[in-house]
């Protein structure tokens, strides 16, 4: 069978998110610098935010051996 792959024990009932518009920005902008969907990346924001990282999704690997952060201008 062609097409996505299977997660296992993943919830049957879907969540929507409504991110406030710079946060919504932010997120879809690392997702699609890692390849990831936003959904994905989604997930392994919130599994990691609870603590729970072992049931993230994986991140794809990176050339980029260090990620940027944003600097605060004065």
């Amino acid at each position: 069978m062609a097409g996505r792959k299977e997660i296992p024990d993943r919830a049957k009932k879907p969540i929507a998110l409504r991110l406030r518009t710079p946060v919504d920005a932010v997120v879809k902008a690392r997702a699609d610098k890692l390849g990831m969907p936003w959904g994905e990346y989604c997930s392994y924001l919130i599994a990691n935010a609870v603590d729970m990282p072992e049931f993230a999704p994986e991140l794809p690997k990176s050339d980029d051996p260090q990620e940027e952060l944003p600097l605060k201008t004065a």
